[in-house]
């Protein structure tokens, strides 16, 4: 019997299968990706495979991207050179998420992220997803949680200058 699979193994395995089905970065719902997964004679570890899939890509947010209950296989961004991390990327972010989202001033942090990336700024590490994160936490003078949204969002704060 072949080994049940998790953690970074599981999340590759899960890239490999969800990437040519999802080439236009929709999303795909957990559910899905379980059935497809083990259709596909994979078996996941653990008496929860909901549990350990998700665990896994968030784990993997060099290939993974959670938006509105859809996972996304993204391209691994390798940043070299000049890349972003701490208040020089907090530097770059504020005034990108005061541009993008004028209104109620809230965004998700890993929409944010790959948006930014887009416009070529570098952020530091394979796992985009934490530097992110750690920006923001660094910067309470610009971001604050704004969970009455959900796990993610934040709120940039208007400048007291």
């Amino acid at each position: 019997m072949a080994e049940a699979l998790s953690g970074a193994k599981l999340a590759e395995a899960a890239y490999l299968l969800a990437r040519p089905r999802d080439q236009h970065h929709q999303g795909i719902e957990l559910a899905d990706l379980v059935r497809m997964i083990e259709g596909s004679g994979i078996r996941i570890a653990g008496n929860d495979p909901w549990m350990t899939l998700r665990s896994a890509l968030n784990a993997d947010q060099a290939h993974w991207l959670v938006n509105d209950a859809l996972w996304v296989p993204i391209e691994e961004r390798r940043a070299v050179g000049t890349e972003l991390s701490g208040r020089a990327l907090s530097d770059a972010i504020y005034p990108f998420v005061q541009e993008r989202y004028p209104s109620d001033r809230v965004f998700h942090y890993e929409t944010a992220k790959e948006a930014l990336l887009k416009t070529g700024v570098r952020i530091k590490g394979r796992a985009t997803g934490p530097t992110m994160r750690k920006a923001l936490v660094g910067s309470s003078d610009r971001f604050e949680l704004y969970p009455a949204r959900g796990r993610g969002y934040w709120r940039w704060k208007e400048s007291r200058t």
